[in-house]
């Protein structure tokens, strides 16, 4: 019997997994709480509607993104350092990562409403900022959860 086998033999079946996660580097040996980082890069809003653009509304409308990307990864930093251990810490930074790829998917498709038109965008940064705020509701009941 191997040397690594008998360590598996050796470990109970949660262990394994752990075992094999960290082998193979699918866990970190201290992972970080998740962060969203956005790829564009915010234009100034002008908050006068009479002076709005599409493209000023974008801006706006990105704004908000960033203004409740900034609670997610606030409740997210408080969830995660209330978490058992660092298995558990995983498993949140991969949901983390998962719900944002759903978010962005999400709220790419729901401005197919517009493609090819001007509000595609702007319907796309309304639907990120409203999964945000739903995100952060689960996150803080989870939070609340956690302290029991």
């Amino acid at each position: 019997m191997s040397r690594s086998s008998r360590l598996l033999a050796t470990v109970g079946p949660v262990t394994v997994a752990a075992v094999v996660m960290l082998a193979t580097g699918a866990i970190a040996a201290k992972p970080g709480a998740p962060v969203i980082n956005e790829k564009f890069t915010p234009l100034p809003c002008v908050e006068d509607p009479s002076a709005q653009t599409v493209q000023g509304a974008l801006a706006c409308a990105e704004r908000q993104v960033l203004r409740t990307d900034k609670q997610v990864d606030s409740i997210s930093a408080t969830v995660f350092s209330r978490l058992p251990g660092d298995a558990a810490r995983h498993r949140f930074v991969v949901a983390a990562r998962a719900w944002l790829s759903y978010r962005n998917a999400d709220c790419a498709s729901q401005g197919d409403v517009f493609l090819g038109g001007t509000e595609s965008a702007l319907r796309a940064a309304g639907c990120m900022a409203d999964r945000n705020r739903t995100r952060a509701a689960d996150l803080r009941e989870f939070a609340v959860e956690l302290l029991h």
